[in-house]
């Protein structure tokens, strides 16, 4: 994951081979996950 901010800054995060390197939660309706190795995995809330 690559994500970059005003002013500059950015942050760079690899996949881990063996774990889930990193999760994200937006307004309790999508989950988007790392998967080990590499890959993303998405849900998403019917309850909206």
């Amino acid at each position: 994951m690559h994500i970059s901010f005003d002013g500059g800054y950015q942050v760079a995060i690899k996949p881990s081979p063996m774990y889930e390197a990193w999760d994200l939660w937006y307004e309790n309706s999508i989950h988007l996950i790392c998967l080990p190795g590499g890959g993303m995995a998405e849900w998403t809330s019917k309850d909206k």
